[in-house]
């Protein structure tokens, strides 16, 4: 009875902090930007509704944690997933994870905008000189590697593994947690209120339709659907990897390697409308998430979900096959 009723408390929580981050968002940013926005030439005015949003949406999610830390009993700082549940890992250990992920990621999202190039659906920036994209490389790679250390110790480490273990902790369990974790990873990053919902008349009226506009954009961008589920399949594949590693930093790195690809992809190309639009299958988008052919990819790396030979739980409990029977008539050493 108490496990059910912590995957319910759990539950109540979850939407209860989502509720709490979002109203509190909307209602902050709407006053900041009439205080400090670009219409009155505070300190805000170069800063864009959407971003200011996305900021505040942040800090909010930061400041209200202890109502969902609290909904799924969470364990403290080593439930990130950065560590074990029990032991350490050695700093070579991580490094490996993470390498191994970063590699995962570049050559992957690599290959598929370099399918892209030979489609057509990109071309390459004759504008840009060598200087100033290797420069790029360099300052994106770590770009990557800190969104990715901030997102998902929050994403997988906050929402997926304390939300998981209060559903029951099995497969069914993780996987409703790596849906719900998943979902929210991909819409949060279509949050984008216009400048309209800002300047409503009523400071009320600005604040609802901010809200309105954190879940349903206006107007919707390209290839919204398309898009959702790409981002939604990405959070997965990275949730399986903690399931199948016990651990973040190989998520970590293939977040990184992902968002280092999508970065110099933008900057190195760009999209030729006329092909892109022809088949759902070819990515226009610098971050390849507006075609069936990135959803394909992402359904391939979701294979650790199903299988592999070692798994570790997300609570740090390896479990191996039970080694083979020792043959009779053979001395054990």
């Amino acid at each position: 009875m108490d496990k059910k009723w912590h995957g319910l408390q759990a539950g109540i929580g979850f939407f209860v902090y989502l509720a709490v981050v979002f109203c509190v968002g909307a209602v902050v940013s709407v006053w900041a930007w009439r205080w400090w926005g670009a219409d009155t030439g505070g300190v805000l005015a170069t800063v864009s509704p959407g971003r200011l949003t996305r900021r505040v949406l942040m800090i909010a999610a930061v400041l209200a944690a202890p109502i969902l830390a609290r909904a799924t009993r969470w364990n403290g700082w080593r439930d990130l997933g950065l560590q074990p549940a029990q032991g350490t890992f050695s700093r070579r250990r991580a490094a490996g994870y993470f390498g191994r992920g970063l590699a995962v990621g570049v050559v992957t999202v690599g290959l598929l905008g370099g399918m892209m190039l030979l489609a057509g659906s990109r071309t390459i920036d004759p504008t840009v000189r060598v200087g100033v994209l290797l420069g790029r490389v360099f300052s994106y790679a770590l770009a990557g590697i800190v969104i990715s250390v901030i997102e998902e110790p929050f994403t997988r480490g906050f929402l997926f593994r304390p939300l998981g273990r209060a559903w029951g902790g099995g497969r069914v369990g993780w996987l409703a947690a790596a849906l719900v974790a998943s979902f929210v990873f991909g819409a949060v990053h279509f949050v984008d209120p216009g400048l309209a919902a800002f300047n409503r008349p009523s400071y009320w009226n600005a604040v609802g339709a901010v809200l309105h506009e954190c879940f349903v954009p206006d107007p919707l961008p390209a290839h919204y659907a398309i898009r959702l589920v790409n981002l939604t399949l990405l959070g997965l594949v990275l949730c399986a990897w903690v399931l199948r590693t016990g651990t973040l930093w190989y998520g970590i790195g293939l977040h990184s390697g992902v968002v280092w690809v999508m970065k110099v992809a933008g900057y190195a190309t760009d999209q030729a409308a006329e092909v892109a639009q022809s088949s759902v299958w070819l990515s226009g988008r610098a971050d390849l998430t507006d075609s069936w052919s990135a959803t394909l990819v992402l359904l391939a790396m979701l294979v650790p979900w199903f299988g592999g030979r070692k798994r570790i739980s997300p609570a740090g409990d390896e479990t191996r096959r039970p080694a083979p029977a020792i043959p009779t008539g053979r001395r054990t050493p």
